[in-house]
């Protein structure tokens, strides 16, 4: 799920010795074009260039050769975007719409930030009722939830997704309050929320 990508990747087509990445941003919070934001692309960790965005949130960012870029969106603010993986063609170019936020609030996708979330070694399992494992029913939860810039599990985050046995979720729930994570960062170290998933086996074997 990626809701900071809204619109679908298309192609244009353009000089085949200019080659761009195009869109225009957006502030999350008010829904106003983003003016005067940095917009890097970039190729692994090399920068390959950058532009400001105009009035109306608008950037071509380029020349630049075909190949894979990612785009840095608000770089040097408290918060940029790291957009998804976008393809430059030798005739045309990459063009979408993103949005940034500019209060540094929101929670991060594990494909935006440079070190994602991580499990601090020694947590303990979810406990395996009681109930359950005498009955021996064995079931599997497959958690999703957000882990603050703290480590801490986010109460009110969690949901469960497809293939989950309910009967084991307050088990997951119960544990996953006490878990201690490594926090998601960004680029430039700054710690941020993020969401994360894991599965939850209950195995009796």
């Amino acid at each position: 799920m990626r809701i900071h990508w809204l619109a679908a990747l298309f192609l244009v087509s353009g000089p085949a010795d200019a080659q761009y990445i195009g869109g225009n941003v957006v502030d999350v919070s008010t829904g106003r074009p983003s003016f005067g934001l940095r917009v890097v692309a970039f190729q692994g960790k090399a920068d390959a260039s950058s532009v400001l965005t105009d009035s109306s949130g608008n950037f071509y960012v380029g020349p630049l050769k075909p190949g894979l870029y990612r785009l840095r969106i608000g770089d040097g603010t408290p918060a940029p975007f790291l957009s998804d993986t976008l393809r430059v063609t030798a005739d045309g170019f990459a063009q979408g719409q993103f949005r940034h936020d500019s209060s540094g609030r929101r929670i991060y996708y594990e494909f935006e930030v440079a070190k994602p979330v991580g499990l601090l070694p020694g947590q303990r399992s979810p406990r395996y009722p009681d109930d359950l494992r005498n009955a021996r029913v064995q079931g599997q939860v497959i958690a999703r939830f957000v882990v603050d810039t703290l480590g801490h599990f986010v109460d009110g985050s969690f949901s469960v997704l497809p293939g989950t046995d309910q009967r084991f979720v307050s088990a997951v729930l119960d544990a996953l309050r006490a878990f201690t994570f490594f926090p998601a960062q960004l680029p430039n170290g700054r710690k941020v929320n993020q969401y994360d998933h894991m599965p939850f086996q209950f195995s009796l074997w």
